[in-house]
């Protein structure tokens, strides 16, 4: 049973932004934030790999574009929560032996250990919550360190709550007022969707149902 919390409100400090682009894999792997982790190369595809990091209030969003599939095995950071959404559908993606399905993400407690893989050309989205940004219910208990062992989970398929993953790595790109980083969000978010279903009309930077 997933523990209920809820993310404390926020204002917006930009700790840093960029956007890097590799041609070396190796490279690649070791500018990935948020968990230690050793990964490998599975079936290229193009000799070109990407990313885009930006840390804002504590909270870190990664975007990742990948020439390959590759194998990712590692723990994550002990001192926050990483969900991780799959953006390419055409793609097989699996933690811990668990193949995603559609509108399903990955969810890492704090210090669990994970394995990720892919077999083809993918993009995918990190979002890292350190665990002090996060408000818990008062009939939650925090978790202490050593009170239980951590774990790597895939959810069901749950569009909604995918969505409003998606609405707030938007309103973090909106916020900073960096066009780089909104286009990058809005080809990745609309990418993974059909044009009816997404909910942003990225053309105008802001949600299509407003």
């Amino acid at each position: 049973m997933y523990r209920q919390f809820r993310q404390k409100p926020l204002a917006i400090v930009i700790r840093f932004m960029n956007y890097k682009e590799f041609q070396d894999f190796d490279h690649f792997a070791e500018s990935i934030r948020d968990v230690d982790c050793v990964m490998l190369l599975n079936n290229l595809k193009q000799n070109i790999w990407s990313i885009f990091q930006s840390n804002l209030s504590g909270i870190d969003v990664q975007l990742g574009r990948l020439g390959s599939g590759n194998i990712v095995e590692g723990q994550s950071w002990s001192d926050g929560f990483v969900i991780y959404l799959p953006l390419t559908p055409r793609c097989a993606y699996s933690a811990n032996g668990t193949v995603l399905d559609k509108n399903s993400f990955i969810v890492m407690e704090p210090g669990c250990d994970f394995c990720i893989s892919t077999k083809d050309e993918h993009d995918w989205c990190s979002i890292f919550v350190p665990t002090h940004q996060i408000a818990y219910d008062n009939n939650v208990i925090e978790p202490s360190s050593g009170s239980k062992k951590m774990i790597c989970r895939v959810t069901r398929p749950n569009p909604l709550l995918a969505n409003q993953f998606w609405a707030l790595v938007h309103s973090i790109a909106n916020a900073a007022n960096y066009e780089e980083f909104k286009i990058f969000v809005c080809r990745n978010m609309c990418s993974s969707r059909t044009e009816e279903s997404c909910l942003f009309d990225c053309r105008a930077g802001t949600n299509g149902h407003a």
